[in-house]
């Protein structure tokens, strides 16, 4: 039975990759409005709102040639290549496909399976995916 994929395309660097999706559900993580408690001295403390957050999301991978006894080195620096700020679209099993994103802090890193010669054949790690807000979006959102 196939895994679900994750799709990621970027434009600069020119990136186009499918990854099997790891172990549970893409998880979000911060992205949602809400009150806040704010502390007042000697008095009571207010209920202040908080405006959204960008949408964030721990999505697990599995890079896996363990079966094919292949590297898959390839793949995980094709993976690492879209760090720095670097824009992407994701598509398949996670909150808000198609959306734009960078990656909000280094990948978790999970078990590595290597062959006898050394060749990383299987790594798990999770994508910290943080939705992209282009500057003109926020300054929109904060005129209204």
């Amino acid at each position: 039975m196939a895994h679900p994929q994750l799709h990621l395309i970027a434009t600069d660097p020119k990136v186009d990759i499918k990854v099997n999706m790891g172990d549970g559900p893409a998880t979000p993580t911060a992205g949602y409005a809400g009150y806040e408690t704010v502390d007042r001295v000697r008095r009571k403390a207010l209920t202040s709102f908080v405006g959204v957050q960008p949408f964030q999301q721990d999505v697990p991978v599995l890079l896996d040639g363990f079966r094919e006894n292949r590297s898959v080195q390839r793949t995980l620096d094709l993976l690492m290549s879209l760090g720095g700020g670097t824009i992407f679209k994701a598509f398949g099993p996670i909150h808000n496909e198609g959306d734009r994103y960078v990656f909000g802090a280094e990948p978790d890193f999970g078990d590595v399976i290597r062959a006898e010669d050394g060749t990383l054949v299987r790594q798990r790690l999770t994508l910290k995916l943080m939705e992209y807000v282009a500057p003109d979006q926020a300054g929109r959102a904060c005129q209204q």
